[in-house]
């Protein structure tokens, strides 16, 4: 019963956060700025997942039945468009430039890729990775509409992880424009 209370109590307030548009002291931001390397605004581009090629399950020799065996977590290709904080280094491709975030995934409500909707725009609060030495050997899938998946070799980049997992990221939408400028007051 205790279980049960305290799961509709945790719930309750993390869909009151959402429905309010993620509104909290500017201490709050703040303190997530201050653990950032970097503040930036950008648009979601691309979702791949990340996964060790020896274990996926199209390999012949792979005894890996789990997608826990394989599946490292996930890459987001962020159009970059505004830095707010910190230094970013970027990839640039064409005219455009881009990050490339990471998240280990897992399940529940911090998952920060359940947050990440493709073609929209959010504030991110980034944490810049040290050690890329994790990404050598992985490939990446990207799953497009079609029921087609195109595999490659994740080439080592920039990676950036989210500060307090999915606190860390703000969508920007019209509704939440009082919350941005807020945050970026905070920032300045």
């Amino acid at each position: 019963m205790v279980r049960i209370l305290i799961s509709v109590v945790f719930l309750s307030t993390f869909l009151i956060i959402e429905i309010s548009g993620q509104t909290f002291s500017k201490e709050y931001w703040k303190e997530i700025a201050e653990d950032s390397d970097a503040v930036i605004i950008g648009t979601v581009e691309k979702r791949l997942q990340l996964i060790r090629p020896e274990c996926y399950k199209s390999n012949p020799d792979s005894n890996c039945i789990n997608p826990k065996e394989y599946i490292v977590g996930e890459i987001f290709q962020v159009k970059f468009t505004k830095r707010l904080k910190g230094k970013i280094i970027s990839v640039k491709e064409g005219d455009e430039k881009y990050l490339y975030i990471f998240d280990a995934g897992g399940y529940g409500l911090h998952n920060v890729g359940m947050r990440l909707i493709k073609g929209k725009e959010f504030l991110f609060f980034l944490k810049q990775n040290t050690d890329n030495s994790k990404f050598v050997g992985l490939e990446t899938i990207e799953y497009k509409p079609n029921s087609q998946s195109i595999r490659a070799p994740f080439e080592a980049k920039p990676i950036y992880t989210v500060v307090y997992e999915t606190r860390g990221i703000v969508q920007i939408k019209p509704d939440n424009n009082k919350l941005i400028k807020e945050i970026k007051e905070v920032i300045d």
